[in-house]
């Protein structure tokens, strides 16, 4: 039985990204440094941004359940739809003189 779906959770991380071009310098020092390098040559400024890095999967929430399923036997039985009755059913005449028909 499942408790929980599986799900992707997105992973973020802080980046140096130039506002003007959008260039991703990525993270730490060296990215501030190349970031104020790129100001300095274009005039554009910069600022630290969430971005996502990756991605990390979580796996279904799941139970095991006991099920109990109780088996009747089988049996036979006799239903009546109509009773049972004995009918006449004539088959031919005979005649007083003995003709048949």
């Amino acid at each position: 039985m499942v408790d929980k779906e599986a799900y992707d959770e997105p992973v973020y991380e802080t980046h140096v990204v130039c506002k003007v071009c959008g260039q991703d310098f990525g993270k730490g020092s060296e990215a501030s440094l190349n970031a104020g390098d790129h100001s300095a040559i274009t005039g554009h400024s910069y600022h630290s941004t969430k971005v996502q890095a990756g991605t990390k999967h979580h796996d279904a929430v799941t139970h095991q359940e006991t099920k109990t399923v109780v088996v009747t036997p089988a049996y036979d039985e006799t239903v009546v739809v109509k009773q049972a009755y004995d009918e006449t059913v004539i088959t031919g005449y005979k005649c007083s003189c003995g003709a048949t028909k």
